[in-house]
């Protein structure tokens, strides 16, 4: 995780645990996805079950600058803003 700071186009990431702590924050746009990340968190299991499916696990909001990315793994969620020109295959990698 903390190599996605080396990934170009990384602005910030945060790392939060089940019950909505902040685990790990870095980078000065990660504030911004502190209360976005619960909120979805709660969210997706709401439209999840409205269209009959599982809840959503992941979403990538592009936005003309930025795009965000939000995804479980393990015990943690995590929230990942990123420049228009990262490569997302290339920040995802950084995960696994």
């Amino acid at each position: 995780m903390d190599d996605l700071n080396k990934v170009d186009g990384v602005l910030g990431y945060l790392e939060i645990n089940s019950t909505g702590e902040v685990i790990r924050t870095s980078g000065d746009e990660a504030d911004a996805l502190g209360s976005v990340i619960g909120y979805f968190q709660q969210m997706a299991g709401v439209i999840g079950d409205s269209l009959g499916f599982d809840p959503l696990d992941e979403a990538y909001i592009f936005g003309k600058t930025t795009t965000s990315i939000c995804l479980p793994r393990d015990e943690s969620t995590y929230g990942i803003i990123c420049s228009s020109r990262a490569k997302l295959p290339d920040v995802l990698a950084k995960l696994d």
